[in-house]
């Protein structure tokens, strides 16, 4: 009897032991233990793809951003541009790691000499500026030229303004243009809108009585190509540009509909220049209470003059309609989900 139950007992056991086997190997710990002893010794690939799964916690694999920085980092010192780019971005943010500027700085040098673009633009920030690195404007220019070449637009429009600073290259409105122009025909609204501007040589919000001229037709093409997309900053100047006449024939009614669609943008030019009109009288009555309520919103979203043409402007102004301005600003706020 006792060898009977001992050999179905045995049986038993040669029965399951496959089922068992198979349930350990498809064990999620079992499985991440495996890969990890595989990644020990595997190509930077491998161990790059098993950071970024302990970074975004996927495959499987728990989010646990030391292990994610030590897999990277692990890839990153077997020349994996990607893997430099990214555990840079982690020293920089402290992810991970603690943080370190100026390794992150090192690690985006390194996958730009492999001709990694995100980190090339990267590096030429930090030079510019001066984060995790000397202060270095050759070093960005080209940088920022290299990256510029290959339809960067934050490169185009960084170089562009190097340029017209002479920063890190000799100071020259014609290649700033030249780089402009690559934005614009790019079609990026920022891109016109600069171009513009450095056809006129200055912004028709600051400058009046520009004469028509070859220079003054193209800004204007880029001008309105600007405010055609929405751009605030666009509208604004070409609206402008109709109230002073420069580059643009006098049309007062067209510069106050591309004033008021900055306004609607918060744009806070805008947004005091409306001010102006109404306590002024321009294109309307004068309307004392509706230029508090512009300079208040225009205080709100940064015009650094705003706030003392507030207080030149309350100064007569009954409290009760001080009051009201401040309601009525807040209602256009609220009317814009703002």
């Amino acid at each position: 009897m006792k060898r009977t139950l001992r050999l179905l007992v045995l049986c038993l056991a040669l029965a399951t032991a496959p089922v068992l086997a198979k349930t350990a190997a498809n064990d999620p710990a079992h499985l991440l233990a495996d890969r990890v002893k595989q990644a020990k010794t595997a190509d930077p690939a491998t161990q790059f793809a098993l950071g970024l799964d302990y970074r975004n916690g996927t495959g499987g694999v728990p989010r646990k951003p030391a292990q994610a920085y030590k897999w990277i980092h692990l890839a990153a010192m077997g020349n994996l541009a990607e893997a430099q780019y990214t555990v840079g971005l982690m020293d920089a943010a402290g992810e991970g790691t603690p943080r370190k500027l100026s390794d992150a700085a090192e690690w985006f040098r390194k996958a730009s000499k492999q001709g990694h673009l995100k980190a090339t633009i990267l590096l030429a920030d930090m030079s510019r500026d001066g984060t995790g690195t000397a202060v270095d404007p050759i070093q960005a220019a080209r940088l920022y030229r290299s990256a510029a070449e290959r339809n960067d637009l934050h490169s185009i429009i960084s170089l562009a303004n190097a340029y017209l600073r002479g920063e890190g290259v000799p100071k020259s409105a014609n290649d700033a243009a030249f780089w402009l122009r690559r934005a614009a025909w790019l079609g990026n609204a920022d891109g016109r809108y600069r171009l513009a501007l450095v056809l006129l040589d200055g912004d028709p919000a600051q400058h009046l009585g520009h004469k028509p001229s070859r220079n003054g037709l193209e800004a204007a093409f880029w001008l309105q190509m600007a405010a055609d997309q929405g751009y605030a900053p666009a509208q604004f100047s070409l609206g402008m540009a109709y109230y002073g006449g420069v580059a643009m024939p006098l049309d007062r009614y067209r510069a106050l509909d591309l004033i008021n669609q900055a306004a609607d943008q918060a744009y806070a030019p805008a947004l005091r220049q409306l001010a102006f009109f109404y306590r002024t009288g321009r294109f309307a009555a004068k309307d004392p209470q509706r230029a508090l309520m512009y300079l208040e919103l225009a205080d709100q979203f940064g015009d650094r003059h705003a706030r003392l043409d507030r207080e030149e402007l309350i100064k007569d102004m009954p409290a009760p309609q001080q009051l009201l301005a401040k309601k009525r600003a807040q209602e256009w706020l609220q009317s814009r989900g703002l």
